[in-house]
């Protein structure tokens, strides 16, 4: 699994139990209101079951990283939470900060590989899926300097300046 698309799992994991039960609920209802559609049932009914196996697909994400996670040091996970989560304070000093993050994304690669994460698997579960797809767009394009963080605000956004 390339590490951009593991850089999208970590800043989506806070958000994919959500996602998940949002989309069980989103095919219960379609399959509720499958009556009123005007398409022929099997076109339906693939429809319905398609939303159920990205919900399923979501939940086995959530879960494994959940267990890649829960094989991290304290440390470690202080790392990703200030990082992805935008959670607590850096915990190391800022001399070793980006190398403890970049062994660390590359030790988490290596952990969702060996989960069975490939990007063909990721791909077909989520290549169509919007959300993912633009976190991965932005990733390439700006690495992950000002992905949520440090948005420079337009200047009509940022008050009145200080003359010069």
């Amino acid at each position: 699994m390339r590490t951009d698309l593991v850089k999208v799992v970590l800043y989506a994991y806070p958000q994919l139990t959500a996602l998940a039960e949002a989309s069980e609920v989103a095919a219960r209802n379609r399959a509720l209101l499958s009556y009123r559609d005007p398409r022929p049932c099997d076109e339906v009914a693939a429809r319905v079951a398609e939303e159920a196996e990205f919900a399923c697909a979501l939940r086995a994400l959530a879960a494994d990283a959940a267990a890649v996670f829960g094989e991290l040091s304290e440390l470690e996970r202080a790392l990703i939470a200030h990082k992805y989560f935008k959670h607590g304070d850096v915990p190391a000093d800022s001399r070793s900060y980006y190398r403890r993050q970049l062994a660390l994304i590359a030790r988490i690669t290596r952990k969702f590989t060996r989960l069975g994460w490939t990007d063909e698997r990721f791909f077909g579960l989520f290549g169509r899926y919007a959300p993912f797809m633009n976190l991965l767009r932005r990733i390439g394009e700006k690495g992950d300097r000002g992905l949520f963080r440090n948005l420079r605000r337009p200047a009509c956004a940022r008050g009145p300046q200080a003359p010069q």
